[in-house]
């Protein structure tokens, strides 16, 4: 089962230096992760940017020269569609999800929400929507998915060492290493939750109870 990966989570995990972690978290073989073609580029011009340290640059780009590139899309209406649908979707984007269309049982992982929101926005009923129903995995799946395999602490020190560069995490860590984790998961449940609902049910399938039936 192939995983298209965006260049947005690969910096986010690699700030949380959770990417040696990934194909376990994922639970997928290292020749199943696919990375944009243009990736490399991206992260590199990032790093030129200052929008994250060098450390962090050189672990995705060591995260992606070990893994292979998304091939030339066979089918381009999926690509057009999706790039018709305006600017919240960039040109990476377009392409992991045009090729996630193309093959039915892969999976995309990404920390754009814009683009999951503008999808969103087309309905459950809509085509695309519903080809790509529960099969994107979010970057906050990723943190419970942590959570669930190393253990609250372990999540912690992750999150501490990324927690300037993801909003999610200076609202569910405010407190440092001295989060509670109540506190601390709840923080990234709700952003699953509202990520989920905004993108008409985009998301792998979690069982995370509303907060009403939590309270």
């Amino acid at each position: 089962m192939f995983h298209f990966h965006d260049v947005d989570i690969l910096l986010k995990l690699a700030a949380c230096e959770l990417l040696d972690d990934l194909t376990e978290l994922l639970a997928v073989k290292a020749a199943d992760i696919r990375i944009l073609e243009t990736a490399i580029f991206k992260i590199r011009r990032l790093g030129k940017k200052g929008t994250y340290p060098e450390r962090v640059i050189s672990r995705a780009i060591r995260f992606c020269e070990a893994h292979e590139e998304i091939t030339t899309l066979e089918n381009t209406v999926a690509a057009e569609a999706l790039s018709a649908l305006g600017d919240g979707m960039d040109a990476g984007e377009v392409i992991l999800f045009a090729s996630a269309l193309e093959n039915p049982t892969s999976r995309v992982v990404t920390g754009d929400k814009r683009a999951l929101r503008m999808l969103g926005k087309l309905g459950k009923d809509h085509k695309v929507v519903r080809s790509l129903h529960g099969r994107v995995v979010c970057f906050e799946e990723l943190l419970l998915r942590t959570f669930e395999a190393r253990g609250f602490d372990r999540l912690c020190k992750h999150c501490h060492a990324g927690v300037e560069h993801d909003g999610v995490l200076r609202l569910a860590f405010r407190s440092g290493l001295a989060t509670e984790q109540d506190e601390a998961l709840e923080g990234i449940r709700s952003a699953w939750r509202a990520l989920n609902r905004e993108s008409s049910g985009l998301l792998v399938a979690r069982s995370i109870p509303s907060q009403r039936n939590e309270n």
